[in-house]
């Protein structure tokens, strides 16, 4: 398994997805295109896509961004804390203090990402998404984006949405 260097310094985000695969983890080719700019290609798309196919949406055009699947299944499994305002980064503080060790990070247009290594004591939790604390709004909660075994991704650098390349950020 190649390091995170690969991932981090990848110039499109086909390059990303194959840096990805040799760092362990399942990329997923997003159409920017649609609507809401985060859907995945295909209704099968929660699996181990393999390099060629990879390659070939991306150069059809029909994927023109790239998602990690998140929880259970790849080799090297992730969560994702998506932090989208200062008040659920301060949520985040207070649980973990100023500088919680995460893999990698990138920030987006309203905030950040904090990517984790998957625990299996997370899957009792069975949800893809959970939000902390569940008293706040929105605007002040952390989303804990799980997948535990079901459709969850998140989009990763240096792919765009609403205008806005994500942009790595260094982790521990």
């Amino acid at each position: 398994m190649k390091s995170l260097e690969s991932l981090v310094f990848a110039k499109t985000s086909l390059d990303a997805a194959l840096a990805a695969i040799d760092c362990g983890f399942w990329p997923v080719p997003i159409s920017a295109k649609d609507a809401d700019g985060k859907r995945p290609i295909g209704d099968n798309w929660r699996r181990c896509w393999t390099p060629s196919e990879i390659k070939s949406e991306f150069t059809s055009g029909n994927a023109d961004a790239v998602g990690l699947i998140l929880g259970p299944g790849p080799e090297n499994p992730i969560i994702d804390i998506d932090l989208d305002s200062d008040r659920a980064i301060d949520a985040m503080r207070s649980l973990f203090g100023d500088s919680p060790e995460y893999t990698l990070g990138f920030r987006t247009s309203r905030g950040c990402h904090w990517l984790y290594q998957w625990d299996d004591r997370l899957q009792v939790i069975n949800s893809a998404v959970k939000h902390w604390p569940p008293d706040k709004g929105v605007a002040e909660q952390i989303e804990i984006r799980l997948g535990c075994g079901k459709s969850a991704q998140t989009l990763i650098p240096p792919s765009w949405h609403n205008w806005y390349t994500r942009r790595i950020v260094t982790g521990k």
